[in-house]
């Protein structure tokens, strides 16, 4: 096994672990501490995979989040046809609105940083963070739906990416109207229909 590989597993125990632990205490309770001792790790190994708490969170947030540019990867290479590319951003979008637990901790995250406005530096990188989302989504989603104009499918992108976090909310607190599965597939249904009306309608008027 490579270190490379090693050093995979380990994240992947070291972020198990900090859901567990931020599921039954909340964020600013947890410690690095407790999510080493969860993990079956030393805490300086933690550290030696993430500088601080904020960073290991963060990175919980982005493999919840950030699924546009791997997908966009396999069509860009050839390996996927368009119909390919609209499976697996579905597939994707379902993953992630099934993650409770993920979504929770992006809320607290999101929450977080409302709350405690004048932290300039990370109210920064969930900026950057966010226009990366819309510009990887945007990018995703042009040759999906036949997007060609540069600003309209970051407009579409940004509306996905709101209604997904929108959706993300509604899960977390388990206060849709329907079963899970019915909520999420007519999610996906109302965004495959609406977004390619919205765009016929704007090439429509030019």
């Amino acid at each position: 096994m490579t270190a490379e590989e090693k050093e995979k597993i380990r994240k992947k125990r070291i972020l198990d672990a900090a859901l567990k632990v931020v599921k039954e205490k909340g964020i600013e309770k947890t410690s690095m501490r407790e999510i080493a001792a969860e993990a079956g790790l030393t805490t300086g190994a933690i550290y030696y995979s993430y500088k601080n708490k904020d960073e290991l969170f963060q990175d919980i947030v982005n493999q919840s989040i950030h699924f546009a540019p791997r997908i966009l990867t396999d069509y860009q290479s050839g390996k996927k046809d368009q119909k390919e590319l609209l499976n697996d951003i579905k597939k994707e979008i379902t993953l992630r609105l099934a993650r409770k637990d993920e979504q929770i901790l992006h809320l607290s995250l999101l929450s977080e940083l409302v709350r405690n406005h004048k932290e300039d530096q990370k109210k920064e990188q969930m900026e950057n963070i966010y226009r990366e989302i819309i510009k990887s989504t945007g990018d995703l989603i042009a040759p999906t739906f036949g997007i060609s104009d540069t600003k309209e499918k970051y407009i579409a992108a940004s509306f996905l990416t709101a209604a997904i976090d929108g959706m993300a909310m509604l899960m977390a607190l388990e206060v849709y109207p329907a079963h899970e599965k019915e909520m999420i597939d007519s999610f996906l249904d109302f965004f495959g229909t609406a977004i390619p009306d919205y765009i016929k309608r704007k090439n429509e008027n030019e």
